[in-house]
């Protein structure tokens, strides 16, 4: 049940500098994706992970993909005994390529899923359609199915789930954020954003700030950032695709900031005038 199911897709599409179509290596040497089994917790709840293994210099993206990326797309409507799903993403690393910035994963993603039976007394039978997509000089929609059964045993392969689970944003409170608060103005096919984020400062280079709406028809563009001492400030724009009038609840925003070193989450986004 949990061996590596080898990705094949016949769809390639350019960035910057794509490859001839046959020039392609075999996708068998670019990418393997399969399903870890993990652990059952006190409430019944399995821990389970997607693993996605890259050959060099290929990635794969953070369900924020950034400027060009293929965020992934998971379907679980085939799978047996299963209520829900929740994903705790690793922290993203922040790829530059071509000018362009990437919210993405080299070598290897473990992707921590924990799984919610409708029985928690029976097996959990997972079916999972996955689409995401590959990046070098060319990138690669890949679809794959994938399907295990996730009883109450416990999996070989723990130490790697629990290193992506130490790897997580921190919550905001431990991070030592004490405010996050927006404001939105109406322009041409969208809205303008600027955030307020009192929170220190990350160590490291950088810190990137990422919005997620809540909604699928709004795109964000990549935060411009600044500091003010212990105030974090960003500006982004919000792009309406569908062209019709929208209001958007600053209460499902879902704010991460992302440094060289780690990570904060931050859910929601209080008004400011």
């Amino acid at each position: 049940m949990f061996r590596a199911l080898i990705v094949s897709t016949s769809l390639i599409f350019s960035t910057h500098c794509a490859f001839a179509q046959t020039d392609m290596p075999d996708l068998s040497d670019i990418v393997t994706i399969d399903l870890i089994k993990g652990w059952t917790l006190p409430d019944q709840t399995r821990m389970a992970a997607i693993r996605v293994t890259l050959a060099e210099g290929w990635k794969t993206y953070w369900r924020v993909a950034g400027e060009t990326g293929l965020p992934p797309v998971f379907d679980w409507q085939a799978s047996t005994n299963l209520d829900h799903v929740d994903y705790k993403w690793p922290r993203p690393e922040i790829i530059v390529q071509d000018g362009l910035q990437i919210l993405g994963y080299s070598h290897q993603l473990i992707l921590p899923v924990l799984l919610t039976a409708v029985d928690p007394d029976a097996a959990i039978g997972a079916s999972l359609a996955l689409d995401l997509g590959v990046c070098r000089e060319v990138c690669v929609p890949v679809h794959v199915d994938l399907a295990a059964s996730f009883d109450r045993a416990q999996g070989p392969e723990r130490l790697l789930i629990d290193m992506a689970l130490a790897d997580q944003p921190k919550p905001a409170a431990a991070a030592g954020m004490t405010r996050a608060q927006c404001r939105l103005a109406d322009m041409d096919g969208g809205f303008h954003l600027s955030a307020r984020i009192d929170m220190p400062a990350l160590a490291g280079k950088y810190e990137l700030v990422t919005l997620e709406t809540g909604r699928a028809d709004i795109w964000a563009s990549a935060a411009r950032t600044r500091r003010q001492g212990n105030m974090l400030l960003a500006e982004l724009d919000l792009m309406n695709y569908t062209g019709q009038p929208v209001t958007l609840d600053q209460t499902a925003f879902r704010l991460t900031v992302i440094g060289q070193n780690n990570a904060v989450d931050i859910p929601g986004c209080s008004t400011f005038e």
